[in-house]
């Protein structure tokens, strides 16, 4: 019986728009789809592009409803701007809208064949030691503003 109950009120929770505070933040927040790769087509970008708006909301209300010692956004300005941003990426006939629309092809061609990804794990493995330690010293963490505009 107990395996029928749980998942309504899981359910419910979710649907009525209450933070679960019980779950880590990353099971509680949809991580979006287009996070794991370059949507292939106009179609499909739109269909997930609005996941992203309802994942920063979710961590924002996550980071204020919840004690967590987790910090995603350091001002209410730097969630503002984040938020715009999404929107604008998802806003038809934006000009970042246009921007990833118009190169949608470009971007997985260019990635496909690229081994960025695996030259950055290089290149960074020699600081994660540090920061790891560091880390276990410190509540929260934040990557400087600078880095939201590579």
């Amino acid at each position: 019986m107990w395996s029928f109950i749980l998942p309504v009120f899981l359910l419910a929770s979710v649907v009525s728009g209450e933070t679960n505070c019980e779950m880590n933040v990353f099971d509680f927040c949809e991580t979006p789809k287009i996070f794991f790769g370059i949507p292939l087509s106009v179609e499909e970008y739109n269909a997930h592009c609005p996941e992203m708006k309802n994942y920063m909301k979710c961590m924002k209300d996550y980071q204020d409803t919840c004690d967590t010692d987790s910090t995603f956004f350091e001002t209410q300005e730097i969630y503002d701007g984040t938020y715009s941003a999404y929107s604008e990426l998802c806003e038809e006939g934006s000009p970042f809208y246009k921007a990833v629309t118009e190169n949608l092809r470009c971007f997985n061609e260019t990635f496909e064949n690229s081994l960025c990804h695996e030259e950055t794990a290089d290149f960074i493995e020699e600081f994660k030691v540090p920061i790891d330690e560091e880390m276990k010293n410190h509540a929260t963490y934040s990557l400087p503003i600078e880095i939201m505009c590579l």
